[in-house]
């Protein structure tokens, strides 16, 4: 049995393009970004490329090198009382106390389902979890 993961992808974006257009305005995600890595861009990079073809507005915020978890917890602030949804891009730098700032993302707001605050209780799942769940039903 092979998996093609490029077809998967397709179907799921084409659901959610029609989804999107039923929304009555332009739904915005907020990313925290924390340091200077050409992995960390990447990843934004790909987050950035499926919320355009979605037309979702992606608002970023960088923090430069050497911010403090005050910081970024002050930044994590500011972003969820603008946006519908907000990541916080892994890794933080290690001088930051990852656990405390992925702690004040406001459950109904947190996209990959990172708070530890909420343990169990997430309103949605964690993505790599739904992926594989995805894969395995088809």
């Amino acid at each position: 049995m092979t998996v093609d993961g490029r077809a998967i992808a397709e179907e799921i974006f084409a659901a959610l393009e029609a989804r999107r257009a039923a929304l009555p305005r332009t739904p915005r995600l907020g990313i925290l970004v924390a340091g200077e890595s050409a992995v960390i861009e990447s990843f934004v990079r790909i987050k950035s490329k499926g919320a355009e073809r979605l037309g979702v507005e992606m608002v970023r915020v960088d923090l430069p090198v050497g911010a403090t978890s005050g910081q970024a917890i002050d930044a994590v602030h500011a972003l969820a009382r603008t946006v519908d949804a907000l990541i916080v891009q892994l890794p933080l730098p290690k001088s930051m106390d990852t656990n405390a700032v992925l702690s004040e993302i406001p459950r109904e707001k947190d996209v990959d389902g990172i708070n530890p605050v909420s343990e169990n209780n997430h309103i949605v799942e964690a993505p790599v979890a739904l992926a594989l769940a995805e894969v395995l039903d088809r």
